[in-house]
């Protein structure tokens, strides 16, 4: 189990640095500066390698979230005591990066939102509701996952057991809470576009994949939880879960940009097109946005 878990995190880490690495490549490839949100990519991708680091050492060497059950005939020696220490420390470390990456990735969307809606006299509106919801949020994401356990050094005590605050169960409820929460924000903004500006079919049908595998993001945050609550002593079951949930917010974030910005190149290739679509956008909606009303975005 200890070996497929550490598989699996690698394998989805590495899917979630190379879609990010790709969006970035094929921005410079389009010969593009880079944008806000590819700027928001590249702070995703060190929280994402400093997760993978921290994580896998984590399952190789344990916490101090050790059952009861296993507790009453298990005796720890120095060396383990030492490791599940450090352990214990890192398990904290790298859920704040966790908690950053999946909330970088909704900034990211929400600066592809902006852009869509440059130009538009309700654009500063929705970006100030919406950055102020996603920054509260993360902050309290963050607060919560140090508030769990007093005095503090239980969070990282083997020995005693230093009871049931190192299930980290408030903080997984407030964090899936949230996550799901942000997540529903965010994907009612396909349906303004839908129902307020005249879109071209292929715009709709992006914004439908986009809202769909959003959908799915939702999903697994949801079935998770159960899981994980169920199996509140088990690191690698919510350990596969969250690696998971990391690869598929970087794909539903990043997929529409990598698609628009190798669609864009594509049709840089063709002489027929490439003064028709020089000005391409590299985004979700490629030319179909220049119908919606708002000026094109660069996403």
């Amino acid at each position: 189990m200890e070996n497929q878990t550490v598989l699996a995190l690698w394998l989805f880490s590495c899917l979630a640095l190379v879609t990010m690495c790709t969006r970035l490549g094929l921005r410079k490839a389009a010969k593009q500066l880079f944008n806000l949100g590819d700027y928001l990519t590249m702070a995703a991708c060190l929280c994402c390698i400093a997760r993978l680091s921290m994580t896998h050492v984590v399952l190789i060497w344990g916490t101090n979230n050790v059952g009861a059950a296993i507790r009453k005939t298990h005796v720890f020696s120095a060396v383990e005591i030492h490791q599940r220490t450090i352990g214990s420390k890192l398990a904290i470390t790298a859920c704040c990066f966790y908690n950053s990456f999946l909330w970088l990735q909704k900034f990211v969307l929400l600066d592809v939102y902006r852009r869509l809606l440059l130009g538009t006299w309700y654009e500063k509106h929705i970006m100030i509701v919406f950055f102020t919801v996603l920054s509260s949020t993360w902050v309290v994401v963050t607060v919560v996952v140090f508030t769990e356990c007093r005095p503090f050094r239980l969070y990282w005590q083997v020995v005693p057991d230093p009871g049931s605050c190192v299930e980290a169960q408030v903080e997984l409820f407030v964090m899936a809470s949230l996550n799901i929460f942000t997540d529903v924000m965010l994907l009612t903004f396909p349906f303004l576009l839908f129902t307020h500006f005249k879109t071209s079919w292929k715009l709709k049908l992006r914004l439908f994949a986009l809202f769909t595998l959003g959908v799915f993001i939702i999903i697994i945050t949801i079935v998770r939880l159960p899981i994980t609550r169920d199996n509140r002593e088990s690191q690698p079951d919510r350990s596969v879960w969250t690696s998971t949930e990391l690869f598929v917010a970087t794909l539903v974030v990043n997929a529409p940009t990598v698609y628009g910005l190798w669609n864009n190149l594509r049709r840089r290739k063709r002489p027929d097109t490439l003064q028709s679509h020089s000005q391409g956008t590299g985004g979700v909606g490629q030319s179909g946005e220049r119908e919606t009303g708002p000026a094109t975005a660069n996403a």
